[in-house]
This record gives structure tokens, C-alpha cells and sequence, in this order.
């Protein structure tokens, strides 16, 4: 079998008859005389088999069945995450439209209505999906008056509403 071995002429080792590791019979065969006809078919598909190194078609499958499930995940995920971006974009929205509506009724006269309600639909809004309501409430203290503004608005077939309550001095207004 020496014979078979070359030597490399750089660093003196040999090559080309290195020992595999198919056995036929408890008989080691050297690996290059496996791709010869001096190997028996058996110790051809043992080193064949060995030396690849492909993968069983199960560990495919858990593969791809774990990257499915992962992916299903990551999607749902992805939109609940866009849902409740949705759902903060709209809180920002109605605090802004709160705000310009109590900026708007600070300048209150004696004679405008106690309870109003509206749309947003007008500019400068212009926001069709949202509504609003005041309420107007006496307190204990004379001259000094609850303010309640809501904004409402539909998000997930239901309805929402952000409000803010305030509190006025007016001493000339009556109920």
C-alpha cells in the first residue's frame, strides 16, 4: 500500500493515502483506494455517505417548520405593532384637536350655549373621523364652572374618546 502514497515535495508528508474511516468488516481501507475498483461497493456507499456530510430530509423539515412558526409569529407581531401605532397616532390627534378646542372656548361670553357638540370635518381641521362635545356644569362656588371636552372617535369597531375638564371663572355667566 506504500506504494500508492506520494510525498509532497514541499513538505515531505505524504498524500493521497490517508486513512478513512469506512470499514468493511472491521478492515480499515485507505481513502484513496475507496474511489478505486479495489473497494468494495459497500465501503464505497459507507464513505460516500460519511464524507458528504448532506443533511436527513427530517432535519430539513424541523428546519423549515421552525422558520414557518417563527416567521407566523414575527407577521402577527408585526401587526399588533402597527395597530397600536395606530391607536397612539389617533390619542395624538385628539389631544391636539382637545387643545384648540379649549383654546377656542377660552374666550367665553355670556351668551353662548352651555352644551355644544360638532365635527371636525371643517378647516381648519379637517379631520372627517373625529367628534366632539362640551358640557358646561355649574359647582358649589358661584362664577366658577366645570368645562368637560371630549373627542371621540371609532378604532377597532369601537368608539374612543379622550377628554379634558377644566375649570372657568365666570362670574356674569348664568345658567
Amino acid at each position: 500500500m506504500r506504494e500508492n502514497c506520494q510525498r509532497s515535495r514541499t513538505t515531505g508528508r505524504r498524500i493521497g493515502a490517508t486513512w478513512g474511516h469506512a470499514a468493511y468488516n472491521g478492515i480499515k481501507v485507505p481513502a484513496a483506494r475507496l474511489g478505486t475498483a479495489d473497494a468494495t461497493p459497500r465501503q464505497r456507499r459507507q464513505f460516500y455517505r460519511r464524507s458528504e456530510g448532506g443533511f436527513l430530509l427530517l432535519e430539513v423539515l424541523v428546519a423549515v417548520f421552525l422558520l414557518a412558526v417563527s416567521l407566523f409569529v414575527l407577521i402577527e407581531q408585526l401587526s399588533v405593532c402597527v395597530a397600536e401605532a395606530r391607536s397612539i397616532q389617533n390619542y395624538a390627534v385628539s389631544d391636539m384637536l382637545l387643545a384648540n378646542k379649549s383654546y377656542e372656548f377660552r374666550t367665553e361670553r355670556a351668551s353662548d350655549i352651555l352644551d355644544q357638540d360638532g365635527k371636525f370635518d371643517r378647516d381648519p381641521y379637517n379631520y372627517p373621523d373625529y367628534s366632539w362635545t362640551r358640557k358646561f356644569e355649574g359647582t358649589d362656588t358661584e362664577g366658577l364652572w366645570q368645562q368637560t371636552i371630549t373627542v371621540y372617535w371609532h378604532e377597532h369597531g369601537k368608539e374612543v374618546s379622550d377628554s379634558i375638564v377644566e375649570y372657568r371663572y365666570l362670574p356674569d355667566k348664568t345658567r
